[in-house]
């Protein structure tokens, strides 16, 4: 029976920590994000490619 409400516990605790850090990266800003360069990397082919182009 403890096991049991120790694994809830724990599921609720991972939840909540889960959105708490979520809300709190999304949060974040970057600024003056128009004068920000991109470093590609991988352009040979595929997604870094479709990118560079």
């Amino acid at each position: 029976m403890s096991c049991c409400l120790l694994a809830s516990a724990l599921v609720v605790f991972l939840t909540l920590a889960y959105y708490v850090l979520r809300y709190l990266w999304e949060l974040l800003t970057v600024d003056n994000i128009t004068t920000k360069a991109v470093f590609i990397t991988g352009c040979d082919s595929g997604f870094g490619r479709m990118i560079a182009m």
